[in-house]
């Protein structure tokens, strides 16, 4: 018979050794929360203050007395929520969600028509989901929007105190020093700012930037978190990233480069990312299975590690899988030197430029979720005019590939198929 007794003192036992064993971790969990708390109340303050300008006299007045819930004023769900960083009923009125009415039905769209109706709702007009379609064709819909001025502004300045909000956070946190640290000696022109702002949207990338003295430099930041499963993977995508970004002194004014990308910050448009990244994902694809094929995990285990699947730009794959087989030795020659002419001399200019101008249009065609519906259509072997505007890339990927087999045969160069 069960001894709960006796197991409930053993458990007790347990618990308490190892809450002296982390009481550290514990400590240092508590300060992290405390200085949450005390950033956000900082940062909501400065957010109510701006918001002001668009409230009522009334509203007003209870925000300025201390004995007042927020929610108690009126513009609460259009402007604050629960807590100033949420999503409010403006966030319905965005340029973004305005484009996604027009769109077709998903589920975001269905939460733009629900906070809609609850915006007109709360304003006196009553409508209801059947109804909004035609609702939105009226005078009475386009007479009562909120000004798309007045809410860009609110949603952008919302954004961007929360961006400062979680970098201040991270700088009050212990691992921070380490960080500061770490980076302090590579003599970076602005360090702090610049990764800070990585750290803070949970980026898994490769950081590059100059020193005070014009050398190129690269760090890796790595966020634990990302798809555990693929860590092993993602890590061998972005050390691929590194071997192809040179490091050393540039001259001023002069572009970074890494592989097939030119890295100007937004003075030249990153028209090769896609490319890039896509080719850099099919090598950490092959590194990385070489590794596990022969017993190697870097993060992972052998028991959950995953390798294909793990990133966005894999949605390219099917245009560029028999151009990155057939001339692999071009690419990677061509992404180590950084230097396009050696992929341009293998394939030919055009050709290269046409596929690269691809990715991108179907990237752009299908963004967010276009992408998912797509999908959706092709596993039920649904004809719609995605799936034949689908049809049509692969179509113009497959022209593109012959018109580098036929270069590549014509110039008789070392890299022919």
């Amino acid at each position: 018979m069960l001894n709960y007794k006796e197991i409930y003192d053993s458990l007790l036992i347990e618990y308490k050794n190892f809450e002296a064993e982390y009481s550290d971790v514990k400590n240092l969990i508590k300060e992290e929360e405390k200085n949450k708390q005390m950033v956000n109340k900082k940062y909501e303050k400065i957010y109510l203050d701006f918001i002001k300008q668009y409230m009522t006299k009334e509203d007003i007045e209870k925000l300025d007395n201390p004995f007042m819930w927020i929610s108690n004023l009126s513009c609460y769900e259009e402007l604050i929520g629960a807590n100033y960083q949420n999503i409010t009923l403006f966030d319905a009125f965005t340029q973004e969600s305005m484009e996604l009415l027009n769109g077709d039905a998903s589920f975001s769209r269905s939460s733009v028509v629900s906070d809609q109706i609850r915006y007109f709702k709360k304003h006196g007009i009553d409508v209801s989901k059947e109804d909004f379609e035609e609702f939105r064709k009226s005078s009475l819909y386009i007479d009562n929007l909120p000004s798309s001025e007045m809410v860009e502004k609110v949603v952008a300045y919302r954004e961007l105190l929360h961006e400062k909000e979680v970098k201040d956070v991270i700088k009050m946190s212990p691992s921070w020093k380490f960080i500061e640290k770490k980076l302090l000696p590579l003599n970076l022109v602005d360090p702090i700012s610049e990764v800070s702002d990585i750290i803070a949207k949970n980026i898994t990338c490769v950081y590059t930037s100059s020193d005070k003295d014009n050398n190129y430099v690269s760090a890796l930041m790595f966020d634990l978190g990302h798809c555990e499963e693929y860590l092993d993977n993602a890590l061998v995508h972005e050390f691929e990233h590194i071997i192809t970004t040179p490091i050393g002194i540039r001259a001023e004014g002069e572009p970074g480069y890494s592989g097939f990308e030119i890295l100007d910050g937004d003075k030249i448009p990153r028209i090769y990312e896609q490319m890039n990244e896509i080719i850099n994902e099919l090598e950490a694809q092959e590194t990385t299975t070489l590794l596990h094929n022969n017993g190697i995990y870097l993060l992972n285990n052998s028991s959950n590690a995953k390798i294909k699947g793990g990133t966005n730009y894999e949605r390219n794959r099917v245009f560029v899988t028999n151009f990155y087989e057939t001339f692999k030795d071009a690419i990677r020659e061509s992404r180590f030197k950084c230097d396009l002419s050696i992929i341009y001399d293998a394939v030919g200019k055009d050709n290269f430029e046409d596929l690269v101008s691809l990715l991108n249009d179907f990237t752009s065609y299908f963004a967010n979720d276009a992408y998912y519906h797509l999908m959706d259509s092709l596993n039920k072997n649904e004809i719609t005019e995605d799936t034949i505007q689908y049809d049509k890339y692969i179509q113009k990927s497959v022209e593109i590939f012959d018109r580098m087999k036929e270069y590549s045969l014509g110039v008789g160069n070392a890299f022919s198929a």
